[in-house]
Parts: structure tokens; sequence; C-alpha cells
């Protein structure tokens, strides 16, 4: 090593640069005797003897991009940086070419152009730049040397007078960010990209400051305590929880990159590592304290403790993307009354990760994640919390979708597919297809337009993952997690079925290929949004085992059309969704759907509501689990309607317009059959008692508390079903609210009066004004004016009963309620009771709600839901229109109200038509 001393070599350089080559060759492990003259030692990493060994001068930055075969190379040429790309496999003499003309343009006498004194045009002269590279034994680098073989760091580029250190793929942070809204109490987490590093080889530190200006972090120099920022004390690594006394203040946190094993100590310390420069990251506002109320209160108190062999816990959450909820549409029209705060979507997403962490969960079914979301936000914060996340986007263009996350120190994915709905259909008609069941029902005319639904416009996916326990030992099988969010709209439940149908196949075909790999027992997990309520075709599958073509929603839906615009479906809460138009009178060919799994709902199909928005409450998320082989050990309460109640979703308190589900499961000692008839009770014995009672579709379901669900025309068959079993609904009439039964059910028409209190009138809800003459005498009155009055809103007219073996009573009540008006309707809307009474085919028979008020909200008669197999909302009304009756009974006068406000109109119009008229 002594000949690199002679005065040969050391003449190469000029002294500067001989000072500095001697330091860099000591940091790459050669040993020299150093002059007096020279530094004391080596630091222990390479930025701070670039600082003292270059003093001033520049550095050239390699970076090697060896998947496209070429290089970047960064130079500051008088001040300037100059970006070069070059080829990893080209001579070094081209790059020299180029760096030699950018020095040339910066070192020209006059410039581009110049002038003489006389005024005569001169041309800039140019110099001619020595470009030359060293090794850091000071040999030059000849030209015809290969870039990938010539940039090394360590190495010295010579250009004209200026000296640069060549530093190749140094250790760098391209990104940091942190999130805009940090709160106190919720782990705070750097979205960090780097670049030749890696985390666990960086160092972190964290500072906070009471100033709120704007401020401009990057990669300079900040003392600490420096402009207001001091450092936390033991907050030196990634992740930080704000404090309570943090509150108030913004914080910022300090990435340094390192690279380990280039540091040339040789001790494994932290002379092993390269240093880069580090980067700073701000938050743009001060800590806020955490809400006094969260959505985990009280719920998670059973929750505290993490489940062990052979229990798991189980959650599935829609967390409402924002992509949804922050659009205008949403803003004005669905959460107009959801702060702007509480939409926050850092404020949100902070709020749900602290849910999440409060179930202490061991698998985590998400929907509607954004994709944003989840890499910049729930992947990281929950990779670090143990969790191991699979995310799949919908099909199309949307940017959300679902993710299943489970802990790795309990499982192991040992499979995975990702089902993309519409495939499933589309290969309906392939020879060896999964799905060929679907063939006859696709191929038939009346049902292309659904077939062209399923297999070309919805975006549904599910995620199917195959689950092993880590350990490979004791009670646990396989679990088979499916994850889906079905298509949304209302009315396309048949839609869904279909849609569970196939998704369930595959299911079953993973299910067959585990289990004969493993030679254990695999357990189906069925969660999701659903967007099906526990009474609709898609539940009844599941749980049930099987739905019939004549299922009620084959027919019900049957008009679905998807609109010819072109637009795509994105969601339900989007306001460019899916343009779908209704054709009446349009056929349906049904099928039987039927699978052999035992499934269950974690729940019993008992919950009220998991989506609770105002205008919709109903019950569309679901964790089911295979009976056979799985039971029950806790189902978690949902919060109460009382706690929900004050504003609906979302809120401050529950950060999505649906409520999280969660339970724990566990395995079975004996597995029962795999296949279960619907509706039965898991036969004895059973490891506890509760399983005595487990249903898998019960046929009680009106039992549970139901909740009022929309007056729209896609749950007309809903009312019409309960009627014609004889039982009560709640229904809107013009701007008040009835309680009805079929007119045709004297079983109906007996709870009817006994909800009424055997007192006061009913009224019949005819479909049409024409029906009249089929229930009472109508030779009294002219049939325009009747039909004219019929059509006015809130308006009994009293005719003779056509049949009096019917009822005692020789008036009837008829009513035909018009187009709905008021704030509870659209203007020009259809009218509900009339739509249920032409499905139903006969006539309602309705009695006020209550008997001693008007009801303009559906929760003016709750005491009476009880009564009522199904209630429907058609919103809140601000006043009553006075109730017109017209009694016509009598042959010789009309009689009406005096006190009515329309009397005057209407004694004009009788009097056209020659009829007496009393006011009374």
């Amino acid at each position: 090593m002594q000949g690199y001393h002679t005065a040969a070599r050391t003449r190469l350089f000029p002294s500067s640069v001989r000072t500095f080559v001697i330091l860099t060759v000591i940091r790459r492990g050669f040993c020299f005797l150093l002059p007096a003259s020279a530094a004391p030692g080596a630091a222990s990493s390479i930025s701070p003897m670039m600082s003292s060994a270059m003093e001033g001068r520049g550095r050239v930055v390699v970076q090697t991009l060896t998947e496209e075969g070429r290089m970047d190379i960064a130079i500051p040429l008088s001040g300037k940086l100059r970006q070069l790309n070059r080829l990893s496999n080209e001579p070094l003499q081209k790059v020299f070419g180029r760096i030699k003309q950018a020095a040339s343009r910066s070192t020209s006498t006059v410039g581009k152009r110049g002038f003489k004194a006389g005024g005569g045009e001169q041309v800039a002269q140019q110099k001619e730049v020595l470009c030359e590279l060293f090794d850091p034994r000071g040999e030059k680098i000849y030209e015809d040397t290969l870039n990938i073989d010539a940039w090394k760091s360590g190495n010295v580029l010579k250009v004209g007078e200026e000296e640069f250190l060549v530093d190749v793929d140094p250790p760098s942070v391209q990104k940091l960010s942190l999130l805009s809204r940090p709160m106190s109490g919720i782990p705070l987490l750097p979205l960090v990209e780097l670049r030749h590093s890696s985390l666990s080889a960086c160092t972190w530190r964290w500072f906070r400051s009471r100033q709120v200006e704007d401020s401009v972090a990057g990669d300079g120099e900040k003392e600490e305590g420096e402009n207001g920022w001091e450092p936390i004390a033991d907050a030196d690594c990634r992740v930080y929880t704000p404090r309570t006394e943090d509150v108030g203040w913004k914080l910022r946190v300090r990435c340094l990159p390192r690279k380990v094993g280039e540091g040339g100590g040789g001790d494994g310390g932290a002379s092993a590592y390269r240093e880069g420069e580090h980067k700073d990251a701000e938050t743009t506002r001060a800590v806020a304290e955490l809400p006094k109320s969260l959505a985990g209160d009280g719920r998670q108190e059973s929750t505290r403790d993490r489940t062990c062999s052979p229990s798991f816990r189980v959650v599935s959450y829609n967390l409402l993307a924002s992509s949804y909820a922050d659009s205008p549409f949403a803003r004005e029209k669905l959460f107009p009354y959801v702060p702007a705060a509480a939409m926050d979507a850092d404020y949100r997403k902070q709020l749900q990760l602290l849910e999440l962490f409060g179930y202490n969960a061991d698998i985590l079914c998400l929907q509607e994640v954004d994709q944003s979301a989840f890499q910049e936000f729930f992947e990281e914060q929950l990779d670090n919390a143990g969790y191991s996340c699979h995310f799949l986007n919908k099909a199309g263009s949307v940017k959300e979708g679902e993710a299943v996350c489970f802990r790795r120190e309990r499982f192991e994915v040992l499979e995975k597919k990702e089902v993309v709905v519409k495939e499933c259909f589309k290969s309906c008609f392939e020879d060896g297809s999964r799905h060929r069941q679907y063939c006859e029902m696709m191929s038939d005319p009346s049902n292309a337009e659904l077939y062209r639904v399923l297999s070309e416009k919805l975006s549904t996916v599910a995620q199917v993952v195959a689950l092993g326990p880590r350990d490979g030992a004791g009670e646990e099988g396989g679990l088979i997690i499916v994850n889906t969010h079905l298509f949304f709209h209302p009315e396309a439940s048949h839609i869904r079925m279909l849609q569970v149908s196939a998704i369930l196949t595959e299911a079953m075909d993973m299910k067959e290929r585990m289990e004969e790999r493993s030679q254990r027992a695999c357990a189906v997990l069925f969660v999701g949004d659903l967007n099906s309520e526990p009474d609709t075709g898609a539940i009844e599958l599941l749980a049930g085992g099987a739905v019939s073509p004549q299922h009620p929603e084959w027919e019900a839906h049957a008009g679905f059309r998807w609109g010819d615009n072109g637009e795509e479906e994105v969601g339900v809460h989007a306001d460019s969704g899916p343009s779908v138009r209704r054709e009446e009178g349009q056929a349906l060919k049904g099928m039987s759907l039927s699978h052999p799994l035992a499934l269950a709902s974690s729940d019993g199909l008992g919950s009220s509501f998991t989506n609770y928005v105002r205008g919709y409450i109903g019950c569309l998320d679901y964790i089911f689990y295979e009976a056979s082989a799985l039971r029950v050990e806790q189902f978690v309460q949902p919060p109460t309607e009382e706690e929900v109640d004050t504003t609906a979703l979302p809120s401050f308190k529950f950060p999505s317009d649906h409520i999280s589900i969660c339970c724990d499961l566990t395995w079975r000692k004996s597995p029962l059959p795999s296949s279960l008839p619907s509706s039965a009770s898991l036969p004895s014995p059973f490891p506890t008692a509760q399983d005595l009672s487990v249903e898998r579709y019960p046929a009680s379901l009106y039992a549970r508390t139901r909740l009022p669900q929309p007056a729209s025309p896609y749950l007309v068959y809903k009312a019409v079903a309960s009627l014609r079993e004889g039982k009560l609904i709640g229904l809107p009439i013009d701007n008040e609210y009835y309680i009805a039964a079929a007119s045709g059910s004297p079983e109906g028409v007996q709870r009817l009066r006994e909800a009424q209190g055997g007192g006061g009138d009913l009224s019949v809800c005819l479909a049409d004004p024409s029906e009249a003459s089929e229930h009472a005498v109508c030779n009294r009155v002219p049939l325009d004016l009747l039909h004219h009055l019929l059509s006015l809103p809130a308006t009994n007219v009293v005719l003779p009963r056509k049949k009096l073996e019917e009822a005692g009573d020789p008036k009837i009540v008829l009513r035909c309620p018009g187009q709905d008006k008021g704030q509870m309707y659209v203007s020009g809307a259809f009218s509900f009771p009339r739509a249920v009474a032409r499905e139903l085919g006969m006539p309602l028979v309705v009695a006020p709600a209550s008997s001693s008020k008007s009801c303009l909200s559906v929760r003016e008669f709750r005491d009476k839901w009880a009564a009522c197999a199904q209630v429907f909302d058609g919103g809140d009304a601000e006043e009553a229109t006075k109730l017109l009756t017209i009694d016509m009974a009598e042959e010789a006068k009309v009689k009406i109200r005096q006190e009515d406000p329309r009397a005057a109109e209407l004694q004009e119009l009788f009097s056209s038509y020659g009829i007496t008229f009393d006011l009374v």
C-alpha cells in the first residue's frame, strides 16, 4: 500500500483533492499514514466526512436504475444542477462529452451571443474543458470504461477547476409526510418512501412547536430547539402516539436514512451504517383532543383481551370511502346533517383505526376502503400492529375496494383468489366452468338484460383467502375467508342473490382443494356489506341454503334495467351511479339456487340495523360462519338506536354510515354434519347450551325488532308479501302516517281494529278511482266528479257500502291518495299506498297511526311498530294537511265540515253539478 504515496501518484491531484481521496480511502478500509494536516480520524459515517473533506465542493449523485439498464447522474456545474440519464453499458467517453458540452456553455466568455465595441456581432468564446475521473487510489479511469464500472462511490470527478465526490446510490428519503390532523391517543405513523435504505436502518426524532403558522419542512439543517421546535423526550422511533400534553402543539418528525454495511467500521454498530441526508415533515395543524365519546365505548369492554386458540375474533366494517363521502352529492344530499369537520378524511380514518385496534381482532374484513387510504394509512398502521393485509380494488375505474387483514402470529395465507364477479357469469357458457349452472337462465331471451348487467356492468369483487393456523397444531382447521361488498341498488335484490351464489361457488372450490391438500377441515366465513336485509333472498340463500324459482324477488325486480348512457356503477353514495330504469310488465325467468354449507349469522339475524342514515335504517352487514365446524362464543352487541339517533351516521362519534360488527368464534370439539336443514336446530350434544337454539334462517324473522325502511318503489313487494300473510304495515298516506291491512284479509282487518283500539272508522285506500264502483254504490254522483274528489289530497269520500254482508256498517269511507306532496315527498313522486294496493290486487284498509294526533313522523307512532310486520318511512312533514271528509252516503245532500278551507271551492264545484251542499 505504500506505493500509493509516491510523488508520481500524488502529483495526479492537487493537495486538496489528495486530502479528500485519503479520507475516502480510509472509509473504504485502506490503511494510510496521514500528514499532520490531515483529519485526526475517521468519523462514524460518510456524510460528516464529505462535509469536512470537500469544503464547499460539489457531489455527483449517481442512481442505478437496474431494471431499465440505465443510470441517473446529477452534477452541480457552476451552481446549476445537470441531470444525465445514460445507458449503464455505454463507455464513459460519451458521458464526458455531454459533461464537457454543459461545462463549456457555463464557462463561455460572452454568452451565447455578444457584441464588439464597434457594434459588430461576435461569437461567444468557449474554453476547452478538461473532464477526468479518478478512483480513490488516485488512478485515472480510462474513457472506454463502461458506466456501470466507472461510477463508484469514492471516485472523484474533475471538471475544469471543479472537483466532485462521486456518491452512488446514497440512502435517501424520497417522500415523508404526516397526517394533517393528528389526535392525542392515536398512533402517528409517518408515510415514508426510501431509496437505498430500509425502515429498520433509519433513525427517527420527533419535535413539537407551539407555532401554528405554516412552515416549510425540508432537508435543511434545523438545530434542536431552533425556531421554537423542541425535541420530545423518549420519541426516537417511527411511531409516536401524541400525548395529552401535546394537544395544541404541532409535530415534526425527522428521518435520517441509513444504509447497512457501508460504514466500514466492521463492528456492526453505528459505524456499520452509511448515512444520507435527513428529511423533515410536519403536521399542518396542531394535535387535537379525542372526542369525549367514541364508537367503541362500552362495546369494547368485552374485547380488551385477545383470544387464544381454538377461538378467534372477526370484525367486519364498511369504512365509507372518502371518494363517496367527499363528493358534492354526498355533502348536499346524502349527509347534509354531518358537520364538515366530522367528514374530514384524516379525522374519520384515525377514529376507525382506533376502533379497529380496540377490538383486538384476529381477522379484519373491511369494505369501502379507499385505495389511497389503504396504501398510505391503513396498511402501514395495521402492519406495524402485527397484521398482514391484502387489498382488492373494485373492478372498473372506481378507486375503492376491500381488505382482508389477519394477525400474523395466528395465521398464514395458504391461498388467495381475487374474484371479479362479472367474470363468473361471463364464463357460464364455457365447458368445464364452475358456473355452468347459470347457463340456462342467462341464455333465456327474457333474461338478456340481466345477463348484460351481470357480465358487463357490475364492479363487484370478492376476496377469497384461505388461512391456516400458524402453529399447524391443536383443534384449529383452516379458514376460507370471503370478504365482499355486493351491488347496492335497492331494486337489484335478485342480482345480489346471484352474486352470493357465484361467490359461494368460488369459496366451495377453494374449500375442497384446501381440505384435500391439508387433510384437515376448513370452515367458510362469508363476511361483508351484503346490501341486503335479513328477509331478502340473498340472506335466505346464505342462511337457508336455497331459494326457489318462485322466490318473489325474481318477479319483483324483473323491470330492472341499466341505463344506456355509458355510466359505470360506482357505489351507493355516488351521484354518478348507474342510470337505472324500470320497465313495467317485464318477465324474468328465475332459477333454483342452493349450496351445501351450514351457514349461520353471528347475530342470529336479530340485529335491527348496521346502517343508520337519514332516510334509511337497516341491517346490511354480516358475519356468516359454517355452523357445522364453528360456534359463536360472543357477539359484541351493536350500539343502541338511542346512541345513534341524535344525528344519524356519520357523526363525530361514529366515523362511518355503517357500524362495525364483531364476534368471537371457536372450533367445535366434535364437528357436526356439514349440511344441515334450513330453519332446523343444530343436533345435540353441543359444547354449550347456547347452541341448542341456533337457527340458520329462522322462520320467526318478523319477531326481530324492525326499524323503518324507505317508502320506495323498490320495496313495494315487501309490503305486499306482509299484507298477503294477514300482517299489518305502517305507511305514509299523503303527509300523515297510517296502519294498513289487506281488505281481502279478515285476519288482517281484525288485527288492524285491535291495533286501533276498536274505535274509529276505517278507510279503504284504492289503487285507482275507477275501483270505487266495486266497493260502493256510486249511482248518486257523476263518476267524473267522484274520480276528481277521490284524487284530492287528504280527502275521504263516504258512500253507501255495496256489499253489506262484508260489514255491519252501511257506509264505506274511500280514499285514493294522489301524488305524494309536502316535505315528506318530492312533488310528482309515485304514491306508495296506491302502488302497494295495485301490486296487491285489492284495496288497503287503513286507520290513522294514532287516535289522538296526526303522526307527521314515523317515530311518532313508535309504540305501534311492534304490531307491524313492516314500517315504511316517507320522511317528516312540517304540518298535516287537514283531512277533508265528503259524506255522500245520503241521497238528499252532501255534507262537508264547515271549517275546511276548501269548503268554498267545493261548494262551487257541487253547485255546477246541481248537487245540494251542506256545511256541518
